[in-house]
Formats: structure tokens, C-alpha cells, sequence
């Protein structure tokens, strides 16, 4: 029986699966873990047969929709997820990465994968970034991409869980800085929608860059819906 830790507060979550209260570590560490190894094995052509479609139901179950560009997409790129409003969109998007059939990684502190966590993280879809070499973080990154073919990156750009009107510009300057293009996606848990927008690659004018980005997420509300992204060019 597979159990997540919820709380009455939140009956919506995972609703379709038995729960017990007070169970954590181990077993919604596997659970999370065999979400995330069943989409991240898949090749391209098993994705619509196997891993893609087991996620795609599981969003069914869950509610949700996934509204995303049609494939191919391209090899590199940087995906910003927004708003992050909960600990809830960890899950939600280990799911929605395996639906989406894509190996997107998160990136942390190379420290952070040393034994004995590291098999953990890079199960979870971490990728170390070295900065012993003096280099800030956008620079790392952007080595990162132009050392590992087909890395695919997700950024929340709030840095918080809290309610922001700005995003951080890190992600920005990664994409300009590796050449590749931003892939918007929002998690509107208010209307149980997922949605991605078609990749575009940031130009000269960051203002009106920008001012397409906050477009994008306006009046998307999070798990949280207080504490949602609101948008001020």
C-alpha cells in the first residue's frame, strides 16, 4: 500500500491514494524515487508508450491537465516553473516532467552530492555544479550546458515560497549566456491546469523579454493562491 504524509488540511492532494497520517521518510522517498525512474528511463520512442503515458494518468487521477507545445523540442533549454507556492510542487512536478517525457534536471552545490545523500539527489534529478573554480552561479551553469548534450534545466526564478512581485534573473542570463531558449510553465493548482509555453530564446531588449514572461503568469494561482506570483513589469 503506498501512503503519503498529508494532513487533514489538504484532503485534495493524491486523493486517489490510501493515506496514513504520520508516515514519511522511506516510503515517500520510494515512491518519489519510482516516479521519477520510470520517466527519466524511458527513451524517446518508449516515452508515449510507457513512462509518459503511466504520468499522464497519474495527472488524470490527480486532476489535472497538461497543456504543452506539440514535439520536438529543443536538445538545451531552461524551463521556469512558476508559482511556487508549496512543498507540494516538488511532487507535482516529478510527476509532470515524467508526462512531459523529459529529462529536466534541477542543479545544487556539488557538496551537496557527496555521500551520503547524492545518490538521493541525482535520483530526484539533481546535477552538481562545481564552483571551487571561483566561477558564480550563472557561469557555472552555463559550463554545464555546453559540457553535457541535451542538458534540459528547471528554475523556480521566485526563490521563495512567499509571495513575490519580481522574479530573480539568474535563469535569464543562463539561457543568454548558454544560447538556448526559456520554456514557461505555470502550475495553476486554482484551475488544475498545467500549462507550457512555446520556447523562445531571450533577445537584446530584456525589458519587453520580461513583460512576455509576467504576461504568461498572470492570474495563475499556486497551491497557495495568496502567496501566487503577481506579476509587476
Amino acid at each position: 500500500m503506498i501512503s503519503f504524509p498529508l494532513s487533514a488540511k489538504y484532503p485534495q492532494i493524491f486523493r486517489f491514494l490510501p493515506i496514513r497520517k504520520g508516515v514519511y521518510g522511506i516510503r515517500s522517498a520510494v515512491v518519489a524515487g519510482l516516479f521519477l525512474y520510470f520517466g527519466k528511463r524511458s527513451t524517446p520512442l518508449q516515452r508515449k508508450s510507457m513512462g509518459q503515458k503511466f504520468y499522464l494518468r497519474l495527472l488524470n487521477l490527480l486532476e489535472f491537465r497538461l497543456d504543452m507545445p506539440p514535439k520536438p523540442w529543443p536538445p538545451q533549454y531552461v524551463m521556469i516553473v512558476i508559482p511556487h507556492t508549496s512543498n507540494w510542487d516538488f511532487p507535482l512536478g516529478l510527476i509532470t516532467r515524467g508526462a512531459m517525457g523529459e529529462n529536466i534536471r534541477y542543479v545544487g552545490k556539488a557538496s551537496l552530492f557527496r555521500w551520503p545523500f547524492g545518490y538521493l539527489f541525482r535520483a530526484l534529478g539533481g546535477y552538481p555544479v562545481d564552483r571551487s573554480k571561483r566561477t558564480n552561479f550563472v557561469d557555472a551553469v552555463v559550463q554545464v550546458f555546453k559540457d553535457v548534450p541535451a542538458f534540459k534545466l528547471t528554475i523556480a526564478p521566485e526563490g521563495t515560497r512567499n509571495k513575490v512581485s519580481k522574479l530573480k534573473t539568474g535563469f535569464y542570463y543562463i539561457a543568454k549566456g548558454a544560447s538556448v531558449p526559456i520554456m514557461l510553465c505555470a502550475f495553476n493548482w486554482q484551475e488544475r491546469v498545467i500549462s507550457v509555453a512555446e520556447p523562445f530564446y531571450p533577445t537584446d531588449d530584456k525589458a519587453a523579454d520580461f513583460r512576455h514572461i509576467y504576461a504568461f503568469y498572470q492570474g495563475v494561482k499556486g497551491f497557495n493562491p495568496e502567496n501566487s506570483f503577481d506579476p509587476q513589469p
